[in-house]
């Protein structure tokens, strides 16, 4: 019985310590339009506010530039506290921002235009790389 309990606590301890936690590598999360991200940066969250401005280029079209996506972020401390920050697409503009010591960089924004539809806000989807600095 005290085999038992001894190697429970082993694997308890184990798979505790496999956890994955943002202070000490990267994340990538995948927001949704209006979602919180969740279990993240210990009681923070990030939300995919607004999306601004969706220039990019559509797909099976020619332009003369790849447009842009600008998305609006809010960020939010256990404390309550709030910060908005914009993130968009195009290396011309900003892309990632620093918060309480943590690197946030717009990696993708899906859906991708097309010629044939509007995209609604509500269907927007934004993949985020967050990094502990």
């Amino acid at each position: 019985m005290k085999k038992i309990a001894f190697f429970a606590v082993v694997f308890s301890i184990f798979f505790l310590s496999c956890r994955k936690d943002i202070s000490s590598s990267n994340q990538k999360i995948e927001l949704q339009y209006g979602a919180a991200s969740s279990g993240m940066l210990n009681g923070e969250s990030i939300v995919l506010d607004s999306v601004l401005e969706d220039s990019r280029c559509p797909e099976n079209a020619t332009c003369i530039w790849e447009g842009n996506a600008k998305l609006r972020f809010v960020y939010r401390t256990k404390d309550k506290l709030k910060e908005s920050f914009m993130l968009n697409t195009s290396a011309g503009y900003r892309r990632d921002t620093l918060i309480d010591g943590f690197r946030i960089k717009l990696q993708k924004v899906d859906p991708y235009p097309r010629m044939d539809e509007d995209i609604k806000q509500t269907d927007y989807r934004a993949v985020l790389e967050i990094t502990k600095e």
